[in-house]
């Protein structure tokens, strides 16, 4: 991992184009629990920054099904919870795609919207049916 002059960390190459994203991201990605604890204390305002698929750091967390970094992020008010990445989907509906349930718990206890729906029409609920019948 390196970062460049931007703050940004390259990750290395697909498909033989640059690809990366912020540090907070691949922090999240990594599951560096104590670097996303300090990067988010040190500056908030990062927590809703967004890569190339549009996707925030809590969007990176619930994919991973990380529970505990879900957690610091959302402890924090600037945390955008219903912010939708590339496809439309917001953190609940990654999480419910995921099926982890303390994670969806906390999202809606941080007010997360259970009614948005995707760029195709999908609701949070619709996503956890489907991979309940998967």
């Amino acid at each position: 991992m390196v970062c460049n002059s931007n703050n940004y960390v390259v990750l290395g190459q697909v498909d033989a184009i640059n690809y990366t994203m912020s540090s907070l991201q691949a922090l999240t990605q990594a599951n560096s629990v104590r670097l996303v604890r300090s990067t988010v204390s040190s500056d908030p305002k990062k927590i809703n920054d967004l890569d190339e698929d549009s996707r925030t750091a809590l969007h990176w967390a619930c994919s991973t099904s990380n529970y505990e970094i879900v957690e610091i992020l959302t402890g924090y008010d600037e945390c955008g919870v219903d912010i939708k990445d590339g496809a439309g989907w917001t953190a609940l509906m990654i999480a419910a795609s995921v099926g982890n349930d303390d994670i969806l718990k906390r999202l809606i206890e941080k007010g997360a919207n259970v009614n948005e729906t995707s760029s195709s029409g999908q609701s949070a609920l619709y996503v956890l049916a489907f991979e309940i019948q998967s």
